[in-house]
């Protein structure tokens, strides 16, 4: 078995002062500790309303209210807005905001 497939080898380390990046998937490094954030709170097997559920990306208004009402008790909501901030996220609801109308 070689290194690389044991998992001994790391051929895309990124430098010391970089950290972690997950830029491959898009996640620019400005968000990281957000998305780690809410990663850890989806790891903790929390849930959010918005899961599974159409609402967050509709484009009809009744959609859209519904979703920023589900989100006011979610705890992630901050750190989900955050989110949608830093990447300038330019549709959706995204921590109780619409961020279509910015």
């Amino acid at each position: 078995m070689t290194d690389y497939i044991r998992g001994s080898t790391r051929p895309h380390k990124p430098p010391e002062d970089q950290g972690i990046s997950l830029a491959g998937f898009g996640i620019p490094t400005a968000s990281m500790n957000t998305w780690m954030t809410l990663q850890g709170w989806f790891a903790a097997g929390e849930v959010p309303p918005c899961a599974g559920r159409h609402e967050w990306t509709s484009s009809s208004t009744k959609d859209k209210r519904l979703a920023i009402r589900l989100c006011a008790d979610c705890p992630a909501k901050h750190a989900c807005r955050e989110f949608a901030e830093t990447n300038n996220e330019r549709y959706g609801i995204w921590g109780g905001q619409d961020r279509s109308t910015r």
